[in-house]
């Protein structure tokens, strides 16, 4: 978070699916299911900006691209928000740096 403050989240109620331009995030919650979808391509070496574009969620995001270093070590995704090249203007709040770490697992 912004103030230095970090949020965990290891229950394994979020799933990343992953096709070849697009990926799907669902995340169980305690109110139902948040389920979020992500145009992507890759910008750079090691890195891709993703669009929201579509989401059950963050509606008020869709649209917004972000860019993340992704790395891949065997079955592991690790993947670091990469903030913006220049801060937002205000009264915009700058997006928090986001770290996730994901196994592969086989689709049903």
């Amino acid at each position: 978070m912004q103030d230095g403050t970090e949020a965990e989240d290891t229950s394994g109620r979020c799933t990343l699916q992953f096709k070849q331009t697009q990926f799907e995030s669902t995340c169980k919650t305690a109110t139902g299911t948040a389920t979020t979808a992500y145009r992507y391509q890759v910008v750079r070496p090691q890195v891709y900006a993703a669009t929201m574009a579509s989401s059950t969620f963050k509606t008020e995001m869709i649209g917004s691209t972000r860019e993340y270093e992704y790395r891949i070590d065997g079955d592991q995704l690790r993947t670091v928000s990469v903030p913006p090249a220049k801060p937002p203007e205000p009264p915009a709040v700058a997006a928090p740096r986001v770290e996730t770490e994901a196994a592969r697992t086989p689709c049903p």
